[in-house]
């Protein structure tokens, strides 16, 4: 199980968990892989009602390789990251774009060694993080047609992208000369900036909306709070429910934001709402325990996992605060990210996968 202690460093948890989480299930030894970045012929699929998940595979063949899908934009373009059979790397994965057309094709690596990509918007450009061949990290953005950027540092070694807006605004964490692990908000006009927070305090940005908003988790001392940051009012910390740790995880263009916050050792979904940022617990289905909202789109929808009792990871979406729903996905199951057509991306027995609009079945509490 997935613990709730602080991170430090440049290293983004989001980043980690598909890593921790990929144990939990595993592909069939038996399937047959296609080629890079062609569409397979044969799709593994789970349907309920309308839904239909496709499994999007890996990279390249090989058994018990492992994908995940970690952001998708409105479009149905898919991003993430597939591990690859032999690499010198000590994290052997590879960042990929997946569309119908196409099926999953690896993004460039500037000659790094591996990659990860963690969103996408609606102009198809893909941020993520690159390992150089030096053993350093830097935040990539890729252009449409694949090219790669190395978005630079605030002067340290090492940077990491997690989310990009449509209007091509980058968030991330960098090292600064001193070594210190900074929040970044990154532009085509500007270049990467820090964020200001307070000398000492370790900013992780995880997303940012077309207004510039950017929402994350901030440690101060001993406690990790959730924050929203704007270019005109700075910081502000939300309000943690009297949470231990507290994380802001995504936000949509109407402010309502998604995370959680961790109460006595137990983790809790959260909605904050509106202007105020109102926080809301997030219900959960009976006999289920710690759920993870993840990605959260401009209905307001929110998608993460839960446990349930005596089950593997199970993959939901929050309609509202009130109303939860399983996904219908059979096996260990993560949701990431969700489009404002309803289509939702994560992993589902250890590859990554889109989930098409449809009816889901929903367990009642």
């Amino acid at each position: 199980m997935l613990s709730f202690e602080s991170l430090r460093g440049w290293v983004s948890i989001r980043a980690l968990l598909p890593l921790l989480v990929m144990g939990c299930g595993a592909p069939d030894a038996e399937q047959d892989a296609s080629e890079v970045g062609s569409v397979q012929e044969e799709l593994c699929c789970s349907s309920a009602d309308d839904a239909q998940a496709i499994d999007l595979g890996v990279l390249e063949p090989g058994q018990f390789l492992y994908s995940v899908g970690l952001g998708i934009n409105n479009r149905g373009t898919v991003v993430g990251m597939s591990q690859v059979p032999s690499t010198p790397a000590l994290n052997p994965f590879r960042a990929f774009r997946w569309t119908a057309r196409t099926g999953m094709v690896a993004l460039d690596t500037l000659g790094g060694l591996s990659s990860r990509a963690a969103d996408v918007n609606d102009r198809e450009q893909v941020v993520g993080t690159i390992q150089l061949a030096d053993g350093t990290s830097r935040a990539a953005l890729w252009d449409a047609d694949g090219t790669a950027h190395d978005l630079g540092t605030l002067g340290g070694s090492h940077s990491s992208a997690e989310a990009i807006n449509n209007r091509g605004q980058v968030v991330g964490v960098a090292i600064n000369d001193s070594g210190k692990a900074r929040g970044f908000i990154w532009s085509e006009r500007e270049g990467m900036v820090d964020l200001g927070f307070p000398v000492g305090d370790f900013g992780d940005p995880r997303d940012i909306n077309d207004a510039g908003v950017v929402v994350g988790r901030i440690e101060k001392d001993i406690e990790v709070l959730p924050f929203k940051w704007t270019k005109k009012q700075g910081m502000t910390v939300l309000d943690n429910l009297d949470g231990r740790e507290a994380v802001a995880e995504s936000i949509n263009n109407r402010g309502d934001i998604a995370g959680y916050t961790n109460q006595a050792g137990w983790v809790f979904g959260v909605k904050w709402t509106g202007r105020t940022s109102s926080p809301v617990l997030l219900e959960t289905l009976a006999g289920a325990l710690q759920p993870w909202p993840i990605g959260i789109n401009e209905r307001g929808a929110i998608v993460g996992w839960i446990w349930p009792e005596d089950s593997d990871m199970a993959a939901v979406e929050w309609t509202s605060p009130s109303r939860v729903r399983l996904l219908p996905l059979e096996g260990a199951a993560q949701a990431y990210d969700i489009n404002d057509r309803g289509q939702v991306v994560g992993q589902w027995n250890s590859h990554a996968f889109i989930l098409e609009t449809g009816k889901r079945r929903c367990k009642p509490h």
